[in-house]
């Protein structure tokens, strides 16, 4: 029990920052398992979206001190609604979580799996809790693509062709130095946060793919140095790129048409030599979702997953599925 003596109480923001703090400076007492913190007349402090009573130690993870330890959980969109795929007995279910969401089109989940951004309709993307109703920081636009969370906190989304982040509180309209003429289709930041890779349709229908840095300052988030990442397809010429994301801090793993088959190819960060990984199939592909020291997992256009086993052999996992998400 902690007792706070002040000359007048903190406004809810600031006691729910300073209860945070203390729940995670207790942490490292094995003996601890609840704190519970009162005023100077000894009644217990209302913190916003807190249930009253006693904290719980392991409360607030999003507010951990150090780099928050990365949830691999799959997490997927089925029937427009966000859910965690959970293996049961040899088969996978679906347990829906973030139940301020609905109508869900495309989905990210933050590191800690405590936070997703949502695109609902395909038109709007706000921030929802996983596990509690809640939501912030809404955006409408004509077309809004799938999000991506950076280990640093920002959300970058493709946005009517463009790229928009999340920083500082707000969505930016954010240019992109090098990027030809066409729409931005994907973005993925790298484990690092410090690159970021760019799917943009050109002017020709094909998808090219290239990598960007990610410069923070003062001023907010810019991108810049886009530079193309060619994929070859068999008859030397670049290959579309469909999706993309990061098996390692360097290396790729893309979704191209490979002379009218969606396969996935892995390649580095410099392009170069790129090693075929199947699946073998003539059916189409239509997301890729990968994360380092995962099984990644592709979808196919007709909603199901295969995940990655070895030696080029990807298997059934589930179906019935319109969107795979590990987070990041």
């Amino acid at each position: 029990r902690i007792g706070v003596a002040a000359a007048s109480p903190p406004s809810p923001e600031a006691a729910r920052r300073v209860a945070a703090e203390l729940v995670w400076t207790f942490r490292s007492f094995a003996y601890v398992s609840h704190v519970s913190i009162e005023d100077a007349s000894g009644r217990p402090w209302s913190l916003p979206r807190v249930a009253p009573g006693p904290l719980a130690i392991d409360a607030f993870a999003e507010a951990s001190p150090s780099d928050a330890q990365l949830s691999r959980q799959l997490f997927v969109v089925n029937r427009g609604h966000l859910a965690r795929a959970v293996d049961v007995g040899g088969s996978v279910q679906m347990v829906a979580v973030a139940p301020a969401a609905s109508h869900v089109t495309a989905a990210d989940v933050r590191g800690d799996g405590s936070q997703a951004a949502v695109v609902e309709n395909g038109t709007t993307i706000r921030l929802v809790g996983v596990s509690e109703d809640s939501s912030q920081q809404e955006l409408s636009a004509g077309a809004v693509g799938r999000p991506d969370y950076a280990r640093q906190g920002e959300v970058f989304v493709p946005v009517d062709g463009g790229v928009r982040v999340l920083t500082g509180g707000s969505w930016r309209p954010t240019p992109v130095a090098g990027l030809p003429a066409g729409s931005v289709t994907r973005v993925r930041v790298a484990p690092d946060g410090v690159r970021i890779a760019i799917v943009v349709r050109l002017p020709d229908g094909r998808g090219a793919l290239g990598i960007a840095r990610v410069e923070r300052s003062s001023g907010g988030v810019t991108l810049s140095g886009w530079r193309e990442v060619v994929v070859q397809a068999r008859d030397d010429r670049p290959a579309p790129v469909l999706d993309v994301g990061w098996d390692t801090d360097s290396s790729l793993m893309v979704v191209a048409d490979l002379g009218g088959n969606a396969v996935v190819v892995q390649t580095g960060q410099e392009g170069g030599v790129a090693t075929n990984l199947g699946p073998a199939s003539t059916e189409g592909l239509s997301e890729i979702s990968v994360a380092p020291g995962v099984a990644p997992v592709v979808l196919r256009d007709s909603g199901e997953v295969l995940r990655y086993s070895s030696n080029l052999r990807w298997l059934p996992y589930m179906t019935g599925v319109t969107g795979v998400i590990y987070p990041d």
